[in-house]
């Protein structure tokens, strides 16, 4: 059959759309920031990569995400299906035990950065918006990869560097001021300069979390005192673990009351005392310092002012125990 050169069609569905992971649009989660891995192995969480070209595409399937960590366990690789794949973070050793990450609440163990990376290509503002990089363009120049142990976004001696090129040795640009590279650290003098392939990379913190509870503050408060006396307060302290990080996520909080008061009728009764929805189990976090919860004690038909202690029992999600007590003055 001859060809028809009169003959031509479209075809309105072809579409090239799927390119190289670029850094904005590289994303890193875990399923659970604070697991119980501190004092038990094989407590796992999974953390998840999502991955999309300059478009918003995701990128091309079976695209290559590698994956480090301070300590505990983790994959060492996925491949993408649809933008996106995920690997397990297994708890046990290494655990980290003397840190210099955040001083704050004097965190100094447990807290185990995972980087993920994969080849990519440095951002760059399209101001044409002809899905090319041009001269003059503003691009986000990357350096080396590396596994932020201390949590400051400056590489440190003993911090594991992924090298993308030796002969990458210019100076680097401060960090985007809007905080989108706050986990996306790189190297100082690593640089090139020029914008071009690149590692994206992103780094998330995992807690091994102690079933063990740390010291709570305040663990001392005062009953307000009025008249007509009021019978209803809440007080809120802050719950830190052994290492003073957050306990392990879905650690419950149960409360004894052996708050007393007098009533309208002359008798030494005790109050209740409850935590609400919200305080009374270990929310999913990575925050230095613990967690905050609220306590509430309620009498009724008070004469005197409500006094006494309170027991606190934390059952982590392996049914460990631990306790404390809080007292009311």
């Amino acid at each position: 059959m001859a060809e028809d050169s009169t003959v031509v069609t479209q075809s309105t569905n072809l579409t090239i759309s799927t390119g190289r992971p670029t850094q904005d649009r590289f994303s890193l989660s875990l399923g659970t920031f604070n697991i119980e891995g501190w004092n038990r192995d094989g407590t796992t969480t999974n953390a998840t990569v999502h991955a999309f070209d300059r478009l918003g595409n995701p990128v091309a399937d079976g695209t290559v995400i590698n994956f480090i960590s301070e300590g505990a366990g983790i994959q060492p690789s996925c491949v993408t299906a649809s933008g996106a794949c995920s690997v397990t973070i297994t708890s046990g050793e290494f655990r980290p035990r003397v840190d210099s990450e955040p001083s704050t609440f004097a965190v100094t163990a447990g807290r185990v950065t995972v980087l993920a990376y994969a080849q990519g290509e440095e951002s760059f503002d399209d101001l044409n918006q002809n899905n090319l990089y041009d001269s003059g363009e503003v691009f986000r120049d990357l350096g080396d990869a590396f596994v932020d142990n201390t949590e400051n976004q400056t590489w440190g001696s003993g911090e594991r560097e992924i090298q993308f090129s030796a002969s990458n040795t210019t100076a680097c640009p401060a960090y985007p001021s809007d905080g989108r590279y706050s986990n996306a650290p790189y190297k100082a003098g690593t640089c090139n300069g020029v914008w071009g392939a690149a590692h994206v990379r992103r780094t998330q913190v995992v807690v091994l979390s102690s079933h063990v509870v740390g010291t709570v503050t305040p663990s001392v408060f005062t009953f307000p005192t009025s008249v007509p006396q009021v019978c209803t307060a809440s007080f809120t302290f802050r719950m830190p673990d052994a290492n003073n990080n957050p306990m392990p996520a879905g650690a419950a909080l149960t409360a004894t009351s052996n708050v007393t008061y007098t009533n309208d009728t002359g008798e030494t009764v005790k109050a209740t005392v409850s935590f609400p929805p919200g305080s009374n189990t270990v929310s999913n976090t990575n925050a230095p310092g613990g967690t905050f919860h609220t306590v509430v004690v309620e009498g009724s038909k008070c004469t005197s002012r409500l006094t006494g202690s309170i027991g606190v029992t934390v059952t982590s999600p392996s049914g460990s125990v631990s306790g404390f007590n809080l007292s009311i003055n």
